[in-house]
């Protein structure tokens, strides 16, 4: 064993030397003009270099983009056809990441330039646009051969729809064979639709359909004195039953109340929770358990959860955090229509303005950003029933006015922008989204395409 050792360390020495005497060969170390080595001080510089501390690399002592010990800004004019890049004066090139106007560059991500990537500079340092054959931020489409994609806005005609998400509006819809006379509220999950609709039964009624089905939707309830929207927690579905928070088991069976009238409800986990302008915010379990998360909110319009911390939209156009001890202003003059809603994909905070410009809110970074603009059909139309997920989003738009009804289902991804999906040629109830599919009602009829 001792011989082995010391064998490794004699081989250990020879390697050590050998680089040694490889070092002194080399002579002093040089880099390439623009290269951008780091350091601490100048003692970490090859010769003829200094460090500029403010941005910790190397560059020249002294030259046309150096001032000081400095180095000038990147993209500075320094001689003929060049350009200041790390303290070097050199030949500006597209795709070196330094912005030459002079040059005609409308841009310069370096190494992220891409021609198929959407909202990136294009390889030869042009912005993307419309046109170029890729669908960008704020863009519906971008084919010259789609009839139905005008200056990158798919615009759909009546009764016609994007049925396999292709970017064509290619199909006339099909209902699905469900009875019933109209949809006031959906919800969907994995493995079904529900939907709460007059025509099945007295009353409002709460139906099951999965999705896999062929026939009519199930049964669940009936009788309902609907406020407001449905939607999912655990094994059962939770609505407002003559506003009182209540449930219906997913299988069927009595509706249960649960708590007292409110303004909405936001699913939080296998719980939801309870916004009121009145009564303090609370999280209520499925067996009636109670317990208050915070005050009450003036105005109250609706309510989200994320990672069990409520938050909550006013008709005064402010977006909050509920604490403990109070609410926590996190943005204000949002929107001006009173009613705009919350949505969440369990991440952040969504929201429609009133111009159909979608807004997007990080808790943890409380700077509200704009994630797509309404395209040119839409601005201006009613935006709502916000579904968001993180695959994406949907909403529906009222495009008609006076006597006219003409609703549209909109959905988008980022950072690619919002398009038209559906165009039914009449009002569109309710939207639903799953994984797997977009849902929604038109009247007494109900539609589903693949997501």
């Amino acid at each position: 064993m001792s011989r082995r050792r010391g064998s490794w360390g004699a081989a250990r020495s020879a390697v050590l030397m050998a680089q040694v005497q490889l070092c002194a060969c080399l002579g002093p170390l040089s880099i390439p003009p623009g290269a951008r080595v780091s350091c601490d001080d100048d003692g970490d510089c090859p010769t003829s270099l200094v460090c500029d501390q403010a941005r910790t690399r190397c560059v020249p002592e002294q030259g046309p983009c150096v001032d000081g010990g400095t180095a000038l800004p990147d993209g500075l004019p320094c001689e003929t056809d060049r350009l200041c890049v790390a303290g070097f004066c050199v030949a500006s090139s597209c795709g070196d990441g330094v912005l030459d106007v002079a040059a005609g560059e409308q841009c310069d991500q370096g190494d992220a330039n891409a021609d198929l990537e959407p909202g990136h500079c294009r390889s030869d340092c042009t912005p993307p646009r419309c046109g170029d054959g890729v669908v960008d931020v704020d863009e519906g489409c971008d084919d010259a051969s789609n009839p139905h994609c005008s200056d990158c806005d798919l615009v759909c005609p009546v009764e016609r729809s994007d049925c396999d998400g292709s970017g064509e509006c290619e199909c006339t819809l099909d209902a699905l064979p469900v009875t019933l006379t109209r949809v006031f509220a959906a919800a969907a999950d994995d493995d079904a639709l529900y939907l709460a609709a007059t025509g099945a039964g007295p009353g409002i009624s709460l139906l099951r359909r999965a999705h896999d089905a062929d026939g009519d939707a199930e049964l669940l309830a009936d009788g309902l004195d609907l406020f407001g929207d449905i939607m999912v927690v655990g094994d059962a579905i939770v609505l407002r039953d003559g506003a009182i928070p209540s449930m219906v088991p997913t299988a069927g069976g009595p509706v249960t109340p649960l708590f007292e009238p409110v303004i909405d409800l936001a699913v939080d986990g296998d719980a939801f929770v309870t916004f009121d302008d009145e009564l303090p915010t609370t999280r209520v379990t499925l067996d009636g358990a109670t317990s208050e998360l915070g005050p009450p909110v003036p105005a109250c319009t609706s309510g989200v959860v994320i990672d069990g911390v409520p938050y909550a939209s006013t008709d005064l156009g402010a977006v909050v955090r509920v604490d403990a001890d109070g609410l926590a202003v996190l943005a204000e003059r949002q929107f001006e229509i009173t009613g705009v809603q919350l949505a969440t994909d369990g991440r952040a905070l969504w929201w429609l303005d009133d111009r159909g410009d979608l807004w997007r809110l990080d808790p943890a970074i409380p700077d509200a950003i704009r994630v797509a603009q309404a395209p040119p059909s839409l601005v201006g139309a009613r935006p709502y029933d916000l579904q968001v997920d993180v695959r994406g989003f949907a909403w529906r738009a009222e495009l008609g006015g006076g006597l006219t009804i003409d609703d549209v289902v909109v959905v988008g991804a980022a950072p690619a922008g919002p398009r038209m999906r559906a165009r039914p040629g009449s009002v569109v109830d309710t939207l639903a989204i799953a994984p797997t599919v977009l849902c929604f009602s038109s009247f007494d009829d109900v539609y589903c395409l693949p997501r």
